[in-house]
């Protein structure tokens, strides 16, 4: 299995090497960031003579008994990796990502554009009710004028209507 390590400490005599795994490369070839775990590899003769500093990043193989079978330094790995297609499919998702936030941030502000003329139409209804209320009463007031004149007409023209009596 393959995965990504920061050397800690390097002993070129003992053959030996501490490094903090950060990654790890999944069968399906997807890689996954699992808890950082520091583990001290026996190495192969070849690789202990290497200089290994502590920070660098490498990558290392290891077997099905989790034994070191090589050792190298990830920059061209990670430089590769980035080439890759993995990395095209990665920024593809990211731009299909970013085109479905701009596409909700343009529905959003239509949706507000929307809510905006719901509530200016809901204020002008609210005000056209208040105006035609105001001129059912009015109405009514006039209406009850026209009423209170018709009575006084009808009781001017009977008493109008009456004859004079002689006193």
């Amino acid at each position: 299995m393959l995965y990504l390590a920061q050397v800690q400490t390097h002993v070129p005599a003992q053959a030996a090497i501490s490094v903090v795994m950060l990654a790890r490369q999944e069968e399906s070839g997807k890689w996954t960031v699992p808890t950082p775990s520091e583990m001290t590899l026996a190495m192969p003769s070849d690789v202990a003579q290497t200089q290994w500093h502590k920070g660098m990043l490498v990558i290392v193989r290891l077997d099905a008994q989790a034994k070191c079978t090589e050792m190298q330094d990830a920059i061209p790995f990670v430089l590769q990796l980035f080439a890759s297609n993995e990395l095209s499919s990665t920024l593809e998702d990211v731009h299909e990502i970013e085109q479905w936030r701009q596409e909700l941030t343009l529905k959003s502000q239509e949706m507000s554009m929307k809510m905006l003329e719901l509530a200016t139409r809901r204020e002008r209804l609210g005000i056209e009710e208040t105006d035609l209320a105001m001129r059912q009463k009015q109405l009514e007031v006039a209406e009850a004028e026209l009423n209170q004149q018709r009575q006084q007409f009808a009781t001017q023209q009977m008493a109008a209507s009456k004859p004079a009596s002689s006193d």
